[in-house]
C-alpha cells in the first residue's frame, strides 16, 4: 500500500505536483517558526546550561567545590558603565592555594593582575587609555575563555588585588566557592510575557497553517478515495493511502523547514541579542525539537488526513452525497460576550477602589475574561463571517460581489480558518499598541540641566578621609567642562539615601557650579533630596533653605556629590575613569540621566520593532495560509469555475470574485480583531492605570504595519490567480 499511496501521490500529473510542492512548502515555513520558537524559549530560559560564578554570594546553591576543602576568596563585584554599555567588574583577592577559579580562567589573577572578556579585551585596545584602560590597575595577563562568558557581547573584568587591599570594603564577601548552577535570563517579566503571548499566537498560526496544508485538495482526494472503497478497497487500506499521501508532503516540507530555520537563524540572534545574553549556538531547539519537527509534524499531518477521509470510512458514496455544511450557530458568540462582560464587571467593582494591592486583586477575573475573549473570538469568527457575507450578499450589486459571498456564507468554517490566525495576532498587537504610549509616557521627563549628571555615594559604613575625599574632588573639578558639588549629612536624613532623605549643599557651591538654580536671599544652604542631580524639582529646593554657618556645614560628614558635565561623551568617561581610581563610594548612579533616556528610548524602539516584526511574520503566515487554502479551493472547484468561464463569465470576473472570498474574511477579522484588542486594552488601564491616566491611540507605526501585512497578504493571495487561468480554459470543460 505504501508503494500504490507513492504513485497515487506522485504519478497524478501537474495537479499532484503542485499539491504536493504547496503542502511541503506550507509545513517547510512552519516547521521553521515553530524551530525558532522552541529555540527561544530554550534560550530565555537559559539552555545552555553554563555556571552562573556572576552570581556568586556568601550562600551558593550549587557550590562550585568542597568549600570545607577550599580556602577563601575575597569577592567584590561592582559595575562600571562605558559609551551607554555595562561592564561587570570584579575584584578578587586569593587567600590560599585552594581558593575557587573561575571558569573560563586557568588561574586566578594575582596582585596587579587582570583577565578581560574578549569583547572587553577589543574596547580597551580601541578606546584612550584616560577613558578605559586606565581603570583597571596592572597587567592584562589573558582573556576570559568561553565557558566564563554569557555571550559574545560580554563585558567583564576579573582584577586581581591583595587581600589587604579589599578586606575593609564593605562591598568585600569572603566566598569558598562559585555558583554553578546553570544561568538564566533575567530579561523581565513584561519581556517574558509578550514573548510568551507572542510564541502562542505563532504557535497557533503555524498549526493552523500546516493544518490548511495538509487539507490541500481535500475534496479531490475524497473523490479518490471514495472510488477505491467502491471497487473494494478497506478502510485500514484507505488510511494507509491517506497516510502516505499526507506524510510525504509534509515530510518534504519538515526537511526543507530544518533548512529554511538555520537560514532565519542569524535574523532572530540579530533581533534577540538586545535583550538576551546567549551565543548563537546556543539558539538551537536540542534532539526533542528536531524530533518533534521531522517526525511529529508528518505524524500530525497523516493523522489529520485520515481524519478528514472518516465520511469515505463511513460509506464509499458519502461523497457522493455531500451536501452544504450545516452553519454556525449563534451560541459561538457566548465566550466573546461573557468574557467582555467579566472584564467590565471587574473593572466597574475596580472604579471606586484607590490602593493598588486591592486593584490587583481584580487580576484573575481580567485573566478569565482575557482567555474566554481568546476562545470566543475562534470560536465566533465563522458565525460572524456568516453574518456578514448574508449581509453583503443581499446588498450585492454586482455578480462578482454575489458569486463570492454566497460562496462563503455556504462554508463559513472554511472561510473563517485561514484568517484565525490574523484575528489572534491582530488582538494581542493592538493590546500592545495601546500599552505602548503608557510605557513611553512614564519613562519621565527630566530638567536638562540634569540631562548629564552624576551623583555618587560615600561609604557610610567606614569614616570618610576628608583629604582623600577632597583629594577626588578637586581632581575631578580640574576637568575641563565639570562642575562638582558636594552634599553634608543632617542630623534628620535617614542611613539609606533614600529619595526622601534630606541633605545639605552649600549656596556657594552651587553658585558657583552655574547648574541653574539659586538659593533664596538670606539663605547658606538648601536641603536637597538624597538623588540630588538626578532627581530634583527647584521650587522644592527652594523651600529647603538653611541659614546655618557654611563652616559648620562642611564639618559634617560627606554623603555624596554631584557632577554636571558638558555632555561630551569623551569627558564622560574621563570622569569615570578618575572615579574609578578612587574606591570610595559604596554605590552610585553610573549612567547619567541623559544616557538612561536614550537607553530607554533605545529599548522602547528595540520592542516596537519586535513587536511589528513579529506581526509581520504572524502575517505573513496568515496569508500563506490563505493562499494554500485559496490555491486548494480553485484545484477542487476547477468544475464549477471552468463552466461558469464555458457559460460566458470572463476570467477578470472570476479572479474578482476569488479575490473577494479571500480579502472579505481577512479585512472584517483585522477590524474585529483591531477593535476588540483596544476595547480590552482600554478598559484594562482603565482598572489598574492611575485615575488621571491619558489613553493614547496606538501609534502611526502600528496602523502602518497593519497596512502593510495586508498588502502583503493581498500580494500572496494573488499569486494564487494563475491557476485560475490554467483550469477553466475551454477546452478543458469537456473533460468535467
Amino acid at each position: 500500500m505504501i508503494r500504490l499511496g507513492l504513485q497515487l501521490a506522485l504519478g497524478g500529473g501537474r495537479e499532484a505536483w503542485v499539491r504536493l510542492l504547496a503542502i511541503a512548502g506550507g509545513v517547510m515555513i512552519g516547521v521553521a517558526l515553530l524551530l525558532l520558537s522552541i529555540s527561544g524559549l530554550h534560550v530565555i530560559r537559559g539552555g545552555a546550561d553554563r555556571p552562573c560564578w556572576t552570581c556568586t554570594t556568601t550562600k551558593n546553591q550549587q557550590p562550585s567545590v568542597d568549600e570545607s576543602k577550599s580556602d577563601p576568596l575575597l569577592w567584590r563585584p561592582w559595575i562600571d558603565i562605558y559609551r551607554g554599555n555595562i561592564i561587570n567588574i570584579y575584584d578578587v583577592a586569593v587567600e590560599g592555594p585552594k581558593a575557587p577559579v573561575i571558569p573560563g580562567l586557568d588561574r586566578m589573577p594575582g596582585p596587579g593582575e587582570y583577565y578581560a572578556s574578549p569583547a572587553l579585551a577589543g574596547l580597551l585596545a580601541e578606546a584612550p587609555a584616560n577613558q578605559l584602560g586606565d581603570r583597571f590597575h596592572g597587567k592584562a595577563i589573558g582573556r576570559i575563555g568561553k565557558k566564563g562568558l554569557d555571550s559574545p557581547s560580554m563585558l567583564a573584568a576579573v582584577v586581581g588585588y591583595a587581600p589587604g587591599a579589599l578586606a575593609d570594603d564593605s562591598r568585600t564577601s569572603e566566598v569558598r566557592s562559585l555558583e554553578s548552577r546553570p544561568a538564566s535570563n533575567d530579561v523581565g517579566a513584561l519581556i517574558q510575557l509578550m514573548f510568551a503571548m507572542g510564541t502562542a499566537g505563532l504557535l497557533f498560526a503555524v498549526a493552523t497553517l500546516i493544518t490548511t496544508a495538509t487539507r490541500l485538495s481535500a475534496a479531490r482526494r475524497e473523490e479518490r478515495f471514495a472510488a477505491l472503497r467502491l471497487i473494494g478497497a478497506t478502510p485500514r487500506q484507505i488510511n494507509q493511502l491517506a497516510a502516505v499521501d499526507a506524510a510525504l508532503g509534509a515530510g518534504i516540507g519538515a526537511f526543507a523547514g530544518v533548512g529554511l530555520f538555520y537560514v532565519l537563524r542569524p535574523a532572530f540572534v540579530w533581533l534577540a541579542s538586545d535583550f538576551i545574553a546567549f551565543f548563537p549556538e546556543d539558539l538551537t531547539p536540542g534532539l526533542l525539537g528536531f524530533l518533534i519537527a521531522l517526525i511529529g509534524t508528518p505524524l500530525v499531518a497523516a493523522g489529520a488526513a485520515m481524519l478528514s477521509l472518516r465520511r469515505v470510512r463511513i460509506s464509499p458514496l458519502g461523497v457522493v452525497r455531500k451536501t452544504t455544511p450545516k452553519p454556525p450557530r449563534a451560541w459561538r458568540v457566548i465566550p466573546l460576550v461573557a468574557g467582555l462582560s467579566i472584564m467590565a464587571l471587574a473593572w466597574y467593582l475596580n472604579s471606586n477602589v484607590h490602593d493598588t494591592v486591592a486593584r490587583a486583586k481584580a487580576t484573575p477575573y481580567f485573566l478569565l475574561g482575557f482567555g474566554l475573549i481568546l476562545l470566543g473570538l475562534v470560536l465566533a469568527g465563522s458565525w460572524l463571517t456568516m453574518v456578514t457575507t448574508r449581509l453583503l450578499a443581499k446588498r450585492a450589486r454586482s455578480a462578482s460581489l454575489l458569486l463570492a459571498m454566497r460562496r462563503l456564507a455556504d462554508n463559513p468554517k472554511g472561510a473563517f480558518r485561514p484568517v484565525s490566525v490574523l484575528v489572534i495576532a491582530t488582538f494581542l498587537c493592538s493590546i500592545i499598541a495601546v500599552f505602548a504610549p503608557i510605557v513611553t509616557d512614564n519613562s519621565g521627563v527630566r530638567p536638562a540641566n540634569q540631562s548629564n549628571s552624576f551623583t555618587h555615594y560615600f561609604d557610610s559604613q567606614h569614616p570618610i578621609d576628608s583629604a582623600y575625599a577632597s583629594m577626588l574632588i578637586d581632581k575631578l573639578q580640574a576637568i575641563p567642562g565639570t562642575r562638582v558639588i558636594p552634599t553634608y549629612t543632617t542630623d534628620d536624613a535617614p542611613a539609606d539615601f533614600s529619595a526622601e532623605s534630606r541633605l545639605l549643599v552649600l549656596c556657594a557651591d552651587i553658585e558657583r557650579g552655574s547648574i541653574g538654580i539659586h538659593c533664596p536671599a538670606g539663605a547658606t544652604a538648601l536641603k536637597v533630596p538624597g538623588l540630588f542631580g538626578t532627581g530634583y524639582q527647584e521650587g522644592e529646593l527652594n523651600r529647603g533653605a538653611v541659614t546655618m554657618p557654611p563652616a559648620e556645614i562642611r564639618q559634617r560628614p560627606l554623603n555624596s556629590f554631584a557632577i554636571w558635565t558638558s555632555g561630551d561623551p569623551a569627558l564622560r568617561e574621563q570622569l569615570r575613569t578618575v572615579m574609578a581610581q578612587y574606591p570610595v563610594f559604596v554605590s552610585s548612579t553610573y549612567i547619567t540621566p541623559g544616557e538612561f533616556s536614550e537607553q530607554e528610548q533605545k529599548n522602547v524602539a528595540s520592542v516596537r520593532f519586535i513587536i511589528n516584526a513579529a506581526f509581520l511574520i504572524v502575517l505573513f503566515v496568515a496569508g500563506c495560509s490563505l493562499a494554500v487554502a485559496v490555491g486548494g479551493s480553485l484545484i477542487e472547484r476547477r468544475r464549477p469555475f471552468g463552466l461558469l468561464r464555458v457559460t460566458g463569465t470572463s476570467l477578470k470576473q472570476l479572479r474578482r470574485v476569488v479575490l473577494l472570498e479571500s480579502i472579505v474574511p481577512l479585512v472584517a477579522a483585522a477590524i474585529l480583531a483591531s477593535s476588540l484588542g483596544t476595547l480590552v486594552a482600554m478598559i484594562m488601564i482603565k482598572a489598574f492605570a492611575a485615575p488621571n491616566e491619558v489613553i493614547h491611540p496606538p501609534a502611526a507605526d502600528y496602523y502602518v504595519v497593519m497596512l502593510l501585512g495586508l498588502g502583503l497578504s493581498f500580494l500572496i493571495i494573488s499569486a494564487t490567480l494563475p491557476i485560475l487561468a490554467v483550469i477553466t480554459k475551454p477546452e478543458n470543460a469537456r473533460f468535467e
